[in-house]
């Protein structure tokens, strides 16, 4: 299990507005959930309201739905709700009911919640994840990396991935976990090809664990998960793109999908294809379970080239628009810069460390950290690295029942192996700090690289006000590459690929494309910030970014682009370039499989 705090419920608030949630009815079978009568793949992504602040839910959940999600899962975190018997908290972070409006968009679907929940009869689904006993009509569902084995206890329910791991924990001293997004696009075709109707990001938005809610040992307080939307609500490119791309091709085979149930094809030792044929429609996925080698395959009397470990999906069982290992989204490089506003002063207050051991009892307002009541000389230690500890003590057994209670563990500061605070024994030392707000919308956070090892101590005064930014995007794609925006459907159903294929280059809000580092149409090569020329190489590639060109027609003298120069991306928000021939005017390589490859820096606009 993904979360690291108590669950009482979890609630899935979807998106669909058109559904009519007011009244929905609500019901399963084998292939899907049913809403109102109509089957939908269901795309979900976890955010937990506390982990963010009320000010950010909004644009959070725009750009979830922006991302092609249907659904916002979210636990009901009842340890804050109710930190003691009787005692209710649903203010600020914890505002369950404004987090449920900025998600739905108003006050119909509240009413409707509280109706199922309250009721329990309302003919609404429940599921329980990780649980193969789950008595009917709960379902049970699937968390992990992958869940395209998973199937249900009864072949009547539907086939849902509550817990679609976008990456994991960051713990202290350890690497920070990532996940490539061509992995986890590849996890879910793999899915959704046999069959999965619903399937969930966890975390679309990780957050912060806000003050003393880490939880487990050695968690930090980022919460970000490797997620499409980062720690501070930016989105993280390339995953959230791609995604995106993924979401569109998923929702254009499924009429096919609920036509009928997949059909397997063996293509070889490894590659295989799932096809839904019914009604009309088509759609097919062909997957290379490779992990190093493409391989050509034939399908239906049409050859294909799968990349290793990847999926090619096809609406129409002919063309391909989505390929999960080739990511043409931008790719966004962050950084935190100084904001030039100074901290003004700082005010300090220190909290007691007194413990059980400094005489009989104790007393205090308010809640306690349990290391400072449990901590003695009789307390054993751990570290991150070796876990595993013995505790041995004398204790007085009676005949008959005797309780031992084991308290869960608590995680103190390391100080050659054991607490940093039994070993000064003084008081903690807490700061607060008062800075002038510096311009502009960007995430702020105190920049403590200057403190040994990342603790604040000795001369706060180095601490800064850092604040985190897009520096770079880059864009690369091969020409001929399939995308969902070249897929149309013509007056008389036949479906049809265009093949001039588009990459998107775009700053974030308030920032334009103030100079292009790289550009190269023919065979570059390279990583984002060292990109290289190849042996072929169109000449004009930068200067179609960076230029206005002078073009003559014969009714007028314009500053424009016609098919080829259609705008310089300097200066703009955003541009988008043709990787073809004919956009640059050249073929740098006639009969090579050519690449365009482009990086460009982000500034703030202008005034």
């Amino acid at each position: 299990m993904a979360a690291t705090v108590s669950k009482f419920l979890t609630f899935f608030i979807i998106l669909i507005t058109h559904l009519h949630l007011i009244q929905a009815s609500v019901t399963y079978d084998h292939r899907s959930l049913i809403i109102n009568g109509q089957r939908r793949i269901l795309i979900s992504g976890s955010i937990h309201y506390p982990r963010s602040t009320p000010e950010m839910w909004e644009d959070l959940v725009v750009k979830a739905k922006n991302g092609g999600l249907d659904v916002i899962d979210t636990y009901v975190f009842w340890n804050v709700h109710e930190p003691s018997p009787g005692t209710y908290d649903f203010s600020g972070r914890y505002d369950l009911v404004r987090f449920i409006k900025t998600v739905a968009g108003g006050e119909a679907y509240v009413n409707w919640a509280a109706k199922m929940a309250v009721g329990l009869n309302t003919g609404v689904p429940w599921s329980m994840c990780k649980e193969d006993d789950a008595p009917d009509p709960v379902i049970n569902t699937c968390n992990g990396f992958y869940c395209d084995t998973f199937t249900p206890n009864k072949r009547y329910k539907p086939t849902m991935w509550t817990e679609a791991w976008s990456g994991w924990f960051t713990e202290f001293g350890a690497p920070v976990e990532q996940r490539p997004v061509h992995d986890l696009a590849f996890a879910v075709a793999r899915f959704v090809q046999k069959g999965g109707s619903y399937f969930n990001y966890y975390m679309y938005h990780g957050g912060t664990n806000f003050g003393r809610t880490s939880g487990g040992p050695f968690i930090t307080t980022s919460y970000d998960y490797d997620a499409p939307i980062d720690e501070y609500g930016l989105i993280r490119e390339p995953k959230y793109g791609h995604l995106t791309e993924l979401h569109r091709a998923i929702k254009l085979c499924e009429p096919a999908i609920f036509s009928s149930d997949p059909i397997y094809i063996s293509l070889g030792k490894r590659q295989n294809a799932y096809v839904y044929e019914g009604n009309g429609t088509c759609a097919a996925f062909l997957s290379n379970f490779e992990t190093t080698s493409a391989i050509r395959v034939v399908f239906r009397n049409r050859h294909y080239k799968l990349p290793p470990w990847s999926i090619s999906i096809l609406p129409d069982c002919k063309n391909v628009v989505f390929n999960t290992a080739k990511v043409v989204t931008q790719t966004s490089r962050m950084q935190m810069m100084p904001t030039g506003s100074s901290i003004q002063s700082w005010e300090t207050y220190h909290e007691d460390i007194s413990t059980l051991a400094d005489g009989p009892s104790l007393s205090s307002f308010g809640l306690l950290e349990q290391i400072n009541i449990t901590r003695d000389t009789r307390s054993a230690y751990g570290s991150r690295e070796d876990t595993r500890f013995t505790l041995r003590k004398p204790v007085d057994l009676h005949g008959g029942t005797n309780q031992i209670s084991l308290l869960s563990m608590a995680a103190g500061l390391p100080w050659n192996g054991g607490s940093l605070v039994n070993h000064v024994q003084q008081p903690l030392k807490w700061y607060k700090a008062y800075f002038d707000a510096p311009e502009g919308n960007d995430p702020l956070a105190l920049d403590m690289k200057s403190m040994v090892r990342g603790q604040v101590g000795g001369n706060i005064s180095r601490i800064s006000l850092a604040k985190r930014t897009q520096t770079h995007v880059c864009a690369s794609t091969f020409e001929h590459h399939p995308v969902t925006d070249n897929w149309q459907t013509e007056s008389s159903g036949e479906t049809t690929m265009l093949h001039d294929t588009k990459v998107r280059l775009r700053c974030g809000l308030g920032q334009s494309i103030s100079a292009i580092n790289f550009a190269s149409f023919g065979t570059p090569f390279g990583g984002c910030g060292d990109f290289r020329q190849g042996a072929c190489h169109a000449p004009n590639s930068r200067d179609l970014m960076e230029k206005v060109f002078l073009c003559w027609r014969p009714d007028t003298v314009i500053f424009s682009n016609d098919l080829r120069f259609k705008q310089t991306c300097v200066g703009q928000e955003s541009c988008e370039m043709t990787a073809s021939n004919d956009y640059f005017a050249t073929d740098p390589c006639p009969k090579v499989l050519k690449r365009l490859l482009v990086e460009a820096v982000c500034s703030v606009k202008p005034a």
